[in-house]
């Protein structure tokens, strides 16, 4: 079982944060590359992807 933080002396706790901030910073990455792709995804068929956002009820903004 896992150590409380309360429980963690400063070199744990500062292990325990280091492992959390290379945690964050890999999601962030995924997260960024992601959406990145959905928008280059999106770019590249927006004919189809406003279709399907009309169909669902939604708007699509004009082309300007």
């Amino acid at each position: 079982m896992a150590k409380k933080f309360e429980e963690m002396d400063e070199n744990e706790k500062r292990q325990a944060f280091e492992k959390w901030v290379s945690g964050r910073t890999a999601r962030r990455g995924v997260s960024t590359i992601r959406r990145k792709a959905t928008a280059q995804l999106i770019k590249a068929h927006q004919a189809e992807y406003n279709k399907l956002v009309v169909a669902a009820g939604g708007t699509v903004k004009a082309a300007e």
